[in-house]
């Protein structure tokens, strides 16, 4: 078990350090992930659009609305 530990530190300096190497790119995936959608454009908004627009009939049919 301690080995894994050891395992997972290490794993986790290494991720770590290659993150550091490109810091930049690294704040705008975090930015994104956490919330930002400064980096999106019209594109993503038509992918989305036509997931809701696909999925959201067939989930008002099903809970009876």
């Amino acid at each position: 078990m301690l080995a894994g530990v050891v395992v997972g530190s290490v794993l986790t300096g290494l991720t770590t350090y290659l993150m550091m190497q490109d810091a930049d790119r690294v704040r705008a995936v975090f930015a994104y992930t956490l919330g930002n959608l400064a980096f999106a454009g019209w594109e993503g908004v038509r992918v989305l659009a036509l997931f809701f627009a696909l999925a959201f009939p067939p989930s008002s049919s099903w809970a009876g609305c």
